[in-house]
């Protein structure tokens, strides 16, 4: 009888243990989990005053007017790139196309500065929307992700950089693919190296049609 006590006690002790574990483990996972939710909101938060810095600038310039505005971007210097730049990154995420800042961008500089500028900004506000997916609407994203997309989520949420590539070669920088690459479990090594090397052509499309049509208009 004393021996079977003893055991008893001495199985009860391990599963506290083990309950003891898990939880310290749940609660390091949690926490974790809540920092990067805080460095997010803090991201958004930075980015957000960031662009009404920006406005307050324009604004102490002169009218916002196209004339006004493509000199602020043209002719102050890093000024004006750094202003596209967080125009970009912080409205992109929003809704308005990448398209639309690559596309003005390849009218108001070189090609070469174009395309770096442009995909600076879409890997940027592409990051963003990522992060918005995966850590702060997960549930939200995936009821908006379309079913073709989800047939694959087993082989690219497993994949890595080769799988971003073909991704983004084939959806651009349409956002759909930041959401879903967001809700899998792609790493964000991969998400950054894959974002910028499929991008490369299309904003080199983008920039090269652009400026074309800038120079037959102009």
């Amino acid at each position: 009888m004393v021996r079977f006590s003893t055991a008893g006690i001495s199985a009860q002790r391990n599963v506290l243990v083990t309950a003891r574990d898990d939880s310290r483990g749940g609660h390091v996972g949690t926490s974790a989990t809540g920092r990067r939710v805080n460095r997010l909101k803090l991201a958004v938060f930075g980015a957000a005053l960031a662009a009404a810095a920006v406005l307050f600038v324009a604004s102490r310039r002169g009218s916002l007017d196209a004339d006004s505005i493509e000199d602020l971007l043209t002719d102050t210097g890093l000024l004006g790139p750094g202003i596209f730049l967080v125009a970009m990154i912080s409205l992109q995420p929003l809704g308005v196309p990448a398209v639309a800042f690559v596309v003005a961008s390849s009218l108001l500089w070189p090609a070469p500065a174009a395309i770096g500028l442009s995909l600076v900004g879409n890997v940027a506000g592409s990051f963003i929307s990522f992060s918005f997916a995966r850590w702060l609407g997960r549930d939200w994203v995936s009821t908006r992700i379309p079913e073709r997309l989800r047939r694959h989520n087993e082989r690219i949420g497993r994949g890595g950089i080769v799988e971003v590539i073909v991704l983004r070669l084939v959806t651009g920088p349409l956002p759909v693919a930041d959401w879903f690459l967001g809700v899998l479990a792609v790493r964000i090594r991969p998400f950054f190296v894959g974002t910028t090397i499929g991008m490369i052509p299309w904003i080199v499309v983008f920039v090269l049609v652009g400026g074309s049509i800038g120079r037959l208009f102009g």
